[in-house]
């Protein structure tokens, strides 16, 4: 029986492998949220951080408490750069509910968000690929439980970072699903998540011209869809306040763009680039190989600083290397003239990837190292270049040899960062601040705060004056989280109720293990109803339209 003609650009599956997939994708879900729900309940401290004391207590939280809060601040741009519109009512609404400020909750809730945007993610980057799918899903959904981000998931204000990854997959899942005016709904939403948020309108945009190109579409269809998604674009830059802070030289902003594409060996590259400034970051054993007079790192240092454009070509040559899978991916397009449909959700993720670090690369082009905050954005690229890999070891065997070569490049930079993060979480010195703040409050004395760094004590921009001034004011004192105003206190019913959950968050890592497995372990065999990988005929394209 012919398959009706569709404007999806996945291939169409027979019912029963798409209800494997769904369930694989449902385990990748709970691993993803069970993981990271057991990491916050375990790390995570009930106290806010740098700018959130004001940016969620003062202007929201204090304001909504005394009912002086308006659509106004709603929309008020946080540093000049971002409407943080869904974090501000994601953080009025836990309020309400729990009937006080806990940002342990917050985190907690929000590791749902980042759940649904990696199983998005990797539904888009594995979904269409044969066996290997499931293969490739399991290595992404441990990559995506891994917290790269930790200063994120540890951070309940953080949470614009999952709202917009969960626009960005949401957007993208739509419009190779064929659900495009939902596509552009989204795009319409990212600005409101985080600054970055008119980058998803841009892919979209990028999406209709590949569609056009490769008539998946209409040509008339793909033009107008990508204008609408041009002027949404336009209008998400639009939003940017005239006192955010200035970008940066053109020059910064290329360098900054090889950095964040050289990731993650770029930062231990700069690490080694302002030793000693940064030795507090290295292994002191490291420091010292093979003797503390003759450190290998320390040469290397001195060589980096006395030959900045050393610095800047490794940079460069690192982010070719580890972009090489998709430099191969696009060149093996534009030589066949054919866009795989198994390669379709690798290609648009890699668009949104690519525009995401350009984005970054101009608005933080001052940063030194990639910092942590921005791993969760920056992490992506390399995922898809890892899909990417994969999908060429199936399709183009003669790449095989390189790419296992390329693999074998990567991984051990991915350990030592794992290795890394390891043991800053296990430093734990989220922890450690909520007994200093907590020792503030009886005598209001700056002196029993401690020394004023962000390693020690999250300071409101590094004043402890304003800080104290801060914690003092009765407006905030209604809103002040209770395990610091209160910590004999025990939390409300709903925030006991979530920490509950997430000390189970074990279980439901295991149960989406349990789940990962039945579905990898089904009858391999695939049945696709229909690929889309070939370009229709003009009477195709004008049915699907």
């Amino acid at each position: 029986m012919p398959v009706r003609p569709s404007s999806s650009l996945f291939p169409v599956r027979s019912p029963h492998d798409a209800a494997r997939w769904r369930r694989f994708l449902l385990g990748c879900f709970l691993f993803v949220v069970g993981v990271r729900c057991f990491l916050v309940e375990r790390l995570g401290a009930s106290i806010a951080l740098v700018d959130e004391w004001e940016a969620t207590g003062r202007e929201v939280l204090s304001a909504w408490a005394h009912g002086t809060f308006s659509l106004a601040a709603l929309f008020e741009a946080h540093n000049g750069d971002h409407r943080i519109v869904a974090t501000r009512l994601w953080e009025i609404f836990w309020f309400t509910v729990n009937g006080a400020w806990d940002p342990k909750l917050v985190m907690i809730a929000k590791t749902v968000i980042f759940g649904a945007a990696a199983t998005g993610f990797i539904h888009l980057l594995a979904g269409a690929l044969d066996r290997t799918r499931f293969a490739l899903g399991t290595l992404l959904a441990a990559l995506f439980a891994f917290p790269f981000g930790y200063r994120n998931l540890l951070w309940a204000f953080q949470s614009q970072f999952d709202f917009f990854l969960l626009t960005a997959a949401g957007a993208l899942c739509a419009v190779v699903a064929g659900r495009r005016w939902l596509a552009l709904a989204l795009a319409a939403a990212a600005p409101f998540t985080l600054g970055a948020g008119p980058v998803v309108a841009a892919t979209l945009a990028l999406v209709a011209l590949l569609a056009g190109v490769f008539r998946l579409w209409p040509a008339r269809a793909a033009v107008g869809y990508g204008l609408v998604a041009l002027a949404l674009a336009a209008g998400g830059a639009a939003l940017r306040a005239a006192h955010a802070a200035p970008l940066g030289p053109p020059g910064d902003q290329a360098f900054t763009l090889a950095k964040l594409l050289a990731w993650p060996y770029s930062n231990f590259l700069l690490i080694v680039a302002h030793l000693p400034e940064t030795a507090r970051l290295v292994p002191g054993f490291v420091l010292r190989l093979p003797s503390a007079e003759q450190s290998l790192v320390l040469a290397a240092a001195r060589t980096l600083q006395a030959h900045p454009a050393l610095h800047v070509t490794l940079h460069v040559l690192l982010a070719l290397l580890l972009t090489t899978p998709l430099l191969l991916l696009a060149a093996r397009i534009a030589r066949t003239r054919r866009l795989p449909s198994a390669a379709i959700g690798i290609v648009v993720v890699g668009l949104l990837a690519l525009l995401l670090q350009g984005a970054s690369a101009v608005a933080r082009s001052t940063e030194i190292l990639v910092q942590t905050r921005f791993l969760d954005v920056v992490a992506l690229f390399g995922f898809t270049a890892m899909a990417a890999a994969v999908f060429l070891a199936r399709s183009a065997p003669r790449l095989r040899r390189w790419l296992v070569l390329w693999a074998a490049l990567i991984v051990p930079g991915y350990l030592a960062t794992m290795g890394a993060t390891a043991i800053q979480l296990a430093h734990g010195k989220e922890r450690e601040w909520v007994p200093a703040v907590r020792a503030f409050f009886p005598s209001r004395d700056l002196a029993t705060l401690p020394e004023n760094t962000n390693w020690q004590l999250p300071i409101l921009e590094r004043d402890p004056t304003a800080f104290a001034a801060l914690l003092a004011d009765p407006a905030m004192a209604a809103v002040l989280p209770r395990s610091i105003l209160a910590p004999e206190e025990p939390p409300r019913p709903v925030a006991r109720i979530v920490f509950a959950v997430a000390r189970l968050g074990w279980l439901l890592a295991l149960a989406g293990t349990v789940l990962l497995a039945t579905a990898t372990r089904a009858p391999r065999h695939c049945h696709v109803l229909r690929d889309t990988s070939r370009r229709r005929s003009p009477a195709e394209v004008s049915r699907i339209a």
